[in-house]
């Protein structure tokens, strides 16, 4: 297959697949509130899932495929893009002002499971026990967000539901239909990026990890990007710093869980020892900066692009060598 055509592919189907995540939400918003499901719960399941959808759809695939590569790599590099890049570039846009429930809960425990997620591949894997583990620490995360009112009725409020429509049995079915429809969209587009990424890969003679760490992450962190952007024209800080911190939180235990109880995932010496210092070091960053200042501002967003930018540099490196 030409490498034009596996460009085309690859940037045609990660569109695909952030626009079909981004329906499915809306669609499973709607079909929630039909079944009279109330506003905190949909927004319970919008903060802690939804703006990861195209990174559990890349991970499932990679997974069946058995590519460690590409399922890490989409994992770190996502994460480390929510908070180098998208952070570094909203607050070129707007000053951050810090919360003191922001810093004594969200960050110190992002920064837990980051550690957690780290020191388990150590090892070398992460293997099906892993993935429970992540899982059951993503059940708990689901009900420290329960605790969490203010973050999760914030959510509720902004979610549009499409029109009053009455609770009868075929408008469900059909609500079903689409969702499963879009579910199956997401993963052959999923199937795609991760085909088309490979030959990509193969054709410059780098590694596949290289290009998920900051082709396939980058593309799959589009949504938080949407939101990211909107908050800061807003000032809505609060908003801003919940959805990088949740969106980081999920992808380790939501995304990591379940691609590991799907398939061993391998971790590299090379992205161990270099990749994994990164993202230990923007998360440790984060909470130290939280601490020290009552708000963020453009000096601090310098510092994450820099990084962002070293980090790009130390996954060509890695690609190539």
């Amino acid at each position: 297959m030409h490498i034009s055509l596996n460009f085309l592919l690859f940037g045609l189907s990660l569109l695909l697949l952030v626009k079909a995540s981004e329906k499915l939400v809306d669609n499973a918003t709607i079909l929630a509130n039909k079944i009279g499901i109330s506003h905190f719960l949909i927004g319970l399941s919008v903060v802690s899932v939804g703006t990861s959808l195209p990174e559990l759809g890349v991970a499932v695939a990679a997974s069946v495929a058995k590519d460690s590569e590409i399922v890490l790599g989409n994992i770190l590099g996502a994460n480390i893009i929510n908070i180098a890049l998208l952070l570094g570039v909203a607050l070129l846009i707007t000053s951050i002002k810090i919360k003191k429930y922001e810093f004594k809960t969200d960050a110190p425990l992002l920064l837990i499971i980051t550690s957690i997620f780290i020191i388990l591949g150590i090892d070398g894997e992460y293997n099906y026990i892993d993935g429970v583990l992540f899982l059951l620490l993503f059940v708990f995360y689901m009900l420290f967000l329960f605790q969490r009112e203010d973050l999760v009725v914030e959510a509720a409020k902004k979610i549009k539901i499409e029109g009053e429509e009455k609770k009868h049995p075929h408008l469900v079915i059909y609500r079903v239909f689409v969702i499963l429809v879009l579910s199956l969209i997401i993963y052959f587009a999923a199937r795609i990026t991760v085909f088309s990424g490979e030959n990509i890969a193969l054709f410059f003679g780098v590694s596949k990890v290289v290009v998920s760490l900051i082709a396939i992450s980058l593309g799959t962190t589009l949504p938080e990007l949407g939101v990211t952007l909107a908050a800061a024209r807003k000032n809505d800080t609060e908003m801003l710093l919940g959805n990088i911190i949740g969106s980081n939180i999920s992808n380790i235990l939501l995304v990591g869980g379940i691609a590991s109880i799907i398939y061993t995932l391998d971790v590299h010496a090379k992205v161990l020892f270099f990749v994994y210092p990164i993202l230990g070091f923007v998360t440790l960053l984060l909470l130290v900066f939280m601490r020290m200042k009552q708000e963020f501002r453009y000096k601090e967003g310098m510092s994450f692009l820099m990084i962002y930018l070293f980090f790009v540099v130390v996954s060509v490196y890695l690609g190539v060598s």
